[in-house]
């Protein structure tokens, strides 16, 4: 028999109207008092509103609600990046007949009855999650409830979950061959930033596939820091200060940082058209994102990783994939696509008047 509001407010020694209060923070109440509901639900496993739940689930969905949930924690859900994924979990949802609910959290809940009402009660079958996770998994944990991580993680945050995961080694592999055929051997790499265990294994997966393609790995070209605000020119002062480069490629980690390097370099060099022997490679999140010189790309799709996490946590509900221990890799494109004619064409005409205006 599910435990009553009643039998909450008994526990802790205060009204159902107090209860209420908390749970929906209604009213202002001391934090003795919150502290006193709180413990009770969690030693009664109180949820409100158990009998949606109840009809839902006995209703002709094979004893569910239907419902799945998208979470997010400690970013906006606005971000460009995040967006994409609402992009691939919309299809999923299209795909599965699947209702879809977005929560955010911010890392500070305390206790599940801290959570958006949707998961506190467990209104949704399943969860996709992502975000800046460490503080949260064990929220979510605590909510009994499958789920599956979107995103490349490290084990302690992990723990055994289920994830879907970029596969670095196999866009890095590519790039690696590309970079061979082309008969490149100083290849550098360019990150603002190295916090994130993503841009650890996306650093490591880019040495390994040096090593297997046969090119080496020269730890004088990384220029990796300085945070994602910093001026690329921070990062690439010596190396712009000589006459030549002493890389004959370049990786990129992040598309920005790229396009800088393009326009800096360009600006630099007026007097010289684009060194096409220099060979340049990014990721990139959407596939409009372009340079404006011929380049490499690497195309970091969150979208496509959504769609294969939605059929990932439905095949868990319906049986057919364990709940624990186990990940799917998302395969990594790397293409090649020259600069957009509008944007190349303004490049060669300011650097043709700038060399005019010279003379």
């Amino acid at each position: 028999m599910q435990p009553s509001m009643a039998d909450v407010a008994r526990l802790a020694g205060v009204s159902k109207a107090t209860v209420s209060n908390v749970l929906n923070r209604r009213a202002k109440v001391t934090e003795d008092v919150r502290g006193r509901v709180l413990s009770a639900c969690e030693s009664l496993d109180y949820r409100l509103n158990v009998g949606i739940q109840e009809l839902a689930r006995a209703g002709l969905n094979n004893g569910r609600t239907g419902s799945i949930g998208f979470v997010v924690a400690g970013e906006a859900i606005a971000d460009p990046y995040t967006a994409r994924f609402v992009d691939g979990i919309a299809e999923g949802a299209r795909e599965h007949n699947q209702h879809l609910f977005m929560a955010k959290l911010t890392g500070k809940e305390e206790s599940v009855y801290d959570l958006p009402a949707g998961l506190r009660d467990r209104r949704v079958d399943g969860i996709l999650v992502t975000g800046q996770l460490t503080a949260s998994m064990d929220m979510i944990r605590r909510l009994d409830v499958p789920f599956v991580v979107l995103g490349n993680y490290a084990p302690d945050v992990l723990r055994g979950a289920v994830t879907v995961e970029f596969d670095y080694d196999s866009g890095f592999g590519m790039l690696a061959q590309r970079l061979k055929d082309a008969g490149k051997r100083r290849v550098a790499y360019i990150s603002k930033t190295f916090e994130f265990y993503s841009e650890q294994q996306e650093h490591a997966a880019f040495q390994r596939a040096l090593g297997a393609h046969g090119l080496p790995v020269l730890p004088d070209l990384e220029f990796i820091g300085g945070g994602s605000f910093v001026d690329i020119m921070a990062l690439l002062t010596d190396a712009l200060d000589r006459d030549e480069l002493p890389f004959d490629a370049v990786f990129f980690h992040d598309f920005k940082a790229s396009d800088e390097f393009v326009h800096l370099w360009l600006g630099r060099n007026w007097r010289k058209d684009w060194n096409s022997d220099l060979l340049l490679a990014t990721s990139r999140s959407f596939d409009y994102y372009r340079l404006p010189i011929p380049a490499l790309y690497m195309d970091i799709r969150s979208d496509a990783l959504a769609r294969t996490g939605f059929r990932v946590l439905m095949d868990i509900l319906e049986g057919r994939a364990p709940e624990t221990g186990h990940r799917t890799l998302v395969h990594l494109d790397v293409t090649r696509e020259d600069a957009p004619d509008e944007r190349y064409r303004y490049l060669q005409i300011m650097s043709k008047q700038t060399k005019e205006n010279v003379r």
